[in-house]
């Protein structure tokens, strides 16, 4: 249950559905959805973070859900065509400009914050953390990932920039990639060398990581990826796993067309 002095910091507003805008103790607004359910039950869900893209960055909620023209979690929860049947807790942070303007970054310990704010007042399945992010959230989940491996179940990174360097510290965690290979924007060499790179670790990882390239696509494709007209589960998919695990899960796929899968 929240005290009353954390609630008092909070900014509570009614958006759509189960979903709500938020301001963390470090100020950072966020939306969070609680399933259907949740509000009844006295167990512990497993929680998703999506991080956003260029394009939502700022300091106005809307940017999420109604002006927002990407299929994202949260704007697919606020035209309710998100599966009321996932148990997922949906966190969804708002990056503000910081001194580098529109060129700002996602920092991990930006994230971090909201994610640990979220943890102390909201039951969540700490085995079950989750993390997506498409273009500059895609950089910023493997950002994050690399930061704060502990925390994370498994990931879906979309069309970000990585950081090879970075790529042992989550040789452990489940990745199924996805980046248009046609990417002029970040090109879909970030991801495969990332792959690659998590593959040739030593020691190996527990886990596969798995890429597809998105076939003729640009900086984009992850629509289909998210509202699941791909065909491939990956909502499904995530939720096969847990904290400490180490049995590796194939991708969810049903053949989509217009995709190739690449298993590098």
């Amino acid at each position: 249950m929240l005290c009353l002095a954390i609630l008092s910091a909070l900014i509570a507003v009614q958006t759509h559905a189960q979903q709500i805008a938020y301001e963390s103790p470090a100020q950072t607004k966020f939306l969070l959805y609680t399933p259907p359910g949740y509000s009844a039950s006295t167990a512990d869900f497993p929680l998703l973070i999506s991080l956003h893209s260029k394009g939502e960055l700022g300091d106005d909620l809307t940017l999420l859900t109604s002006r927002n023209r990407e299929q994202m979690p949260s704007r697919l929860i606020y035209l309710n065509k998100w599966p009321s049947d996932l148990p997922f807790v949906v966190l969804t942070p708002q990056l503000k400009p910081g001194e580098d303007g529109p060129d700002t970054q996602w920092p991990a310990d930006y994230i971090d914050e909201v994610v640990e704010f979220v943890l102390a007042n909201f039951r969540i399945d700490e085995e079950r953390i989750y993390l997506t992010g498409i273009s500059r959230g895609g950089t910023g989940a493997w950002t994050y990932a690399s930061a704060f491996p502990e925390k994370i179940a498994a990931m879906v990174p979309i069309s970000g920039r990585s950081d090879v360097t970075q790529a042992c510290a989550i040789k452990n965690i489940p990745v199924w990639s996805f980046h248009g290979d046609g990417d002029a924007t970040a090109p879909a060499s970030y991801s495969v060398d990332m792959v690659n790179a998590i593959k040739t670790c030593q020691p190996r990882g527990i886990f596969t990581p798995r890429l597809n390239l998105l076939n003729a696509r640009d900086h984009n494709g992850w629509n289909e990826v998210y509202n699941g007209t791909s065909g491939y589960d990956i909502w499904s998919w995530l939720l096969t796993f847990r904290k400490n695990e180490t049995t590796n899960k194939k991708p969810y796929v049903d053949g989509g067309r217009g995709l190739r899968m690449q298993r590098r």
